[in-house]
């Protein structure tokens, strides 16, 4: 899937952070898996019917309305996948006796934050978002850190074109429109911190050393807990 010459790039961005051969393998391949099943995915038809702007309308219809009209709402909001802790103390707020509490309960409701779960499983772009947190997975576990450089070029320094040359021939095979440099740093960005927010394991999922004593390495991926690609 990818091609010689965006393997010479990733391989590139790699060795030049003293990566070794074995561990450039393992990640190119990682990389190379991922991108066939971004594009697998994106030729079945979605069966996520809701994105981020009508979760935002619906948590708005919970919080303004009363009685049974709210109560309906509750419920759709729950089924749309919202989170049910959350829907219930922003339908029946309650009085927090202690600093404690109110800090429990506004992470709670921080669950219902567009920038908390536009970026998580419940967005319709599952398989986009599955495909990047295992290229960015890739270089966390090669030593890199999730830093985009400045340079006359703009192309996002070492992190930024290792990931243009992972993403590239995986969105032109989907009929994706390639993002740019810039869209590329914003949404990685946020992509890291929200799933970071989740508690999700980077050294866990991402390591060739365990993975070069499983015979498939599907077995460890972990992250289908937050992108399934099957719901």
């Amino acid at each position: 899937m990818i091609s010689p010459e965006n393997r010479e790039v990733i391989a590139r961005e790699l060795a030049a952070r003293d990566v070794d051969d074995y561990t450039i393998e393992w990640g190119l391949e990682k990389i190379d898996r991922a991108a066939r099943r971004f594009v697998d995915a994106k030729s079945r038809p979605s069966k996520r019917r809701y994105g981020p702007l009508i979760l935002a309308e619906k948590i708005e219809k919970v919080k303004s309305l009363s009685g049974a009209a709210q109560d309906r709402a509750i419920r759709l909001a729950k089924e749309m996948g919202l989170d049910s802790e959350a829907i219930d103390l922003l339908a029946h707020p309650r009085r927090a006796e202690t600093l404690m509490e109110l800090a429990r309960d506004h992470e709670i409701l921080t669950r219902l934050d567009t920038t908390y779960f536009e970026e998580i499983a419940k967005r319709t772009c599952f398989a986009t978002n599955r495909f990047q947190v295992t290229c960015i997975g890739v270089w966390l576990a090669t030593g890199g850190e999730v830093r985009f450089s400045t340079n006359d070029r703009n192309d996002g320094g070492p992190f930024g074109r290792f990931l243009t040359a992972a993403f590239i021939d995986a969105y032109r095979a989907s009929g994706v429109r390639m993002p740019t440099p810039d869209g590329i740093r914003k949404k990685i960005t946020r992509l890291k911190s929200a799933v970071d927010a989740e508690g999700f394991d980077w050294a866990a999922n991402f390591s060739p050393e365990i993975e070069s004593y499983v015979e498939n390495m599907d077995q460890l991926d972990l992250i289908d807990e937050y992108f399934d690609l099957d719901d």
